[in-house]
């Protein structure tokens, strides 16, 4: 059962719309800061997954709009090979998934990680500079997220992440 912080008001939950948005447009943000990983080659579905989420957050896209690209994504990493590939369209899913579910925002921090380790690169400032992007309005909630997820094991300055076995 979901945690009703991460569920809307009109569902049932505490979050508000308002908060949604602030959720989506941060993990765009956390997805674009990766997107260098893949050296230009972002493909279709990335870029249609920001821009339907940007859309999304400014009233120009709906939720079915986001639940479709997200769903599209799905099918398309089947196909895909490209280990890094899949993890950055994994992230884009996730991100434009927030329009259905708020707690898929913290799917792009996920990924990324992953990603980032994949290329052999250090996550700690990554992850740094992820939280610091986190809004104040929905910063303690974001923070209890990522804990219970496994995501972030402690709030420290190293943000120590629990290693995940794939």
């Amino acid at each position: 059962m979901r945690d009703k912080k991460w569920v809307l008001e009109h569902r049932g939950g505490t979050l508000k719309i308002e908060q949604q948005k602030l959720l989506m447009k941060w993990s765009i943000d956390c997805l674009e800061h990766l997107l260098p990983l893949l050296n230009n080659n972002i493909n279709e579905n990335i870029n249609n997954a920001i821009n339907i989420g940007k859309n999304w957050i400014n009233g120009e896209a709906s939720t079915g709009d986001a639940i479709k690209i997200s769903r599209e994504i799905i099918k398309y990493i089947k196909t895909l090979n490209n280990k890094l590939e899949i993890l950055m369209t994994r992230a884009a899913g996730h991100a434009v998934a927030t329009a259905h579910m708020a707690d898929h925002s913290m799917g792009p921090i996920y990924y990324g990680l992953k990603a980032i380790k994949f290329v052999g690169g250090t996550i700690d400032s990554e992850l740094k500079w992820q939280i610091d992007q986190i809004p104040e309005e929905i910063k303690e909630l974001v923070i209890n997220g990522l804990k219970n997820k496994g995501i972030i094991k402690e709030e420290s300055v190293e943000w120590k992440i629990i290693q995940k076995k794939n």
